[in-house]
């Protein structure tokens, strides 16, 4: 399965304000704290990871909302996953939707990197 948390578009190695760090630990409530929930952003590597981390505490109605903010926005932008595969961030949103229907999330198995 694609592992979709996302890292800061472009840039390598990832950063921490992106929460990369956090999810691979599984630390899901580190990572909101390190993306900011409490602030507006509109960072879809962001947003993603926002996303996965609240799917993966149970807050699926947050998490949907993350994904469609991404799948929401004007421009394009291509993420790297924690695989080193690169996609559009609609995608890997379309994708966290999907696994939310499915009720994949749990236990830290799904992140993207950049």
């Amino acid at each position: 399965m694609l592992t979709l948390f996302a890292a800061a578009a472009l840039v390598s190695p990832p950063v921490a304000e992106v929460g990369y760090a956090q999810l691979m630990r599984g630390e899901d409530g580190a990572a909101i704290v390190v993306i900011g929930a409490d602030q507006p952003t509109y960072d879809p590597a962001k947003l993603i990871n926002l996303a996965i981390a609240q799917a993966r505490r149970g807050d699926a109605d947050a998490a949907r909302r993350h994904f469609q903010r991404v799948i929401d926005k004007s421009e394009i932008t291509e993420l790297e996953t924690a695989t080193g595969e690169w996609f559009y961030a609609r995608t890997l949103a379309r994708r966290g939707i999907a696994m939310l229907d499915q009720g994949v999330f749990g236990n830290g198995d799904r992140l993207a990197l950049k």
